[in-house]
């Protein structure tokens, strides 16, 4: 689809300005469509309306009628091509307005890497998995293309988190509702409850052994 060539063909340092241009080119088609529907469209909707209660009463009415049935053709073969042109800049406009919205899902994971970072920082783990969940959709579709040096930046620092997770699910002095956090976020982060389980046991029963 063309998201999806968009960001395979455009470099990094391009998706920025490119989303600065379709935000414009957007704002130019609604402009340019709001003046044609002013200017044009309740008039030819109304001749339209018009031109099927003339042909219905003046059909048979013999050669006199000619001229003003030419007359009346012109004006519905007009109506056509403004429904054509209006049809024709709704889709792109759509178009664009996807385009859009994939871009601005793109400067999000753009700004993962320093963001998830910032959290590891901070301790804010429920935070950095947030963070990383809501761009993983993005993250996986296109990391392997332009997006392949954010996604290893930002798998390098999800180590470190899982690592953080996994201290702090051994941590002996912690409450029972941090444990559960700290479980809930390791699944968020695609680990199963069985092996989560598995590494919690293990570490109590080796507690219980020293």
């Amino acid at each position: 689809p063309f998201m999806t060539a968009l960001v395979k063909g455009t470099r990094l340092d391009g998706l920025q300005s490119k989303y600065t241009e379709m935000a414009q080119e957007i704002k130019s088609l609604d402009s340019d469509m709001q003046m044609l529907v002013y200017e044009n469209y309740s008039k030819f909707i109304t001749a339209t309306d018009t031109i099927r209660r003339m042909k219905s009463n003046v059909e048979g009415m013999g050669e006199k009628m000619e001229r003003l049935l030419d007359t009346v053709g012109g004006i519905s073969e007009k109506s056509d091509a403004v429904n054509d042109t209006l049809a024709s800049r709704r889709q792109n406009i759509e178009e664009l307005n996807g385009v859009r919205a994939l871009l601005k899902k793109l400067q999000v994971v753009f700004d993962l890497p320093q963001k998830l970072r910032a959290a590891l920082d901070q301790d804010a783990l429920s935070l950095a998995v947030k963070y990383y969940k809501g761009s993983a959709p993005i993250l996986e579709k296109y990391g392997a293309d332009n997006l392949a040096s954010i996604k290893k930046e930002v798998d390098k620092t999800l180590v470190e988190v899982k690592g953080r997770l996994s201290t702090r699910l051994r941590a002996a002095e912690s409450p029972q509702s941090d444990t559960l956090e700290t479980i809930e976020l390791m699944m968020d982060l695609g680990q199963s409850a069985a092996s989560i389980q598995e590494e919690y046991l293990a570490d109590r029963k080796q507690r219980l052994h020293l």
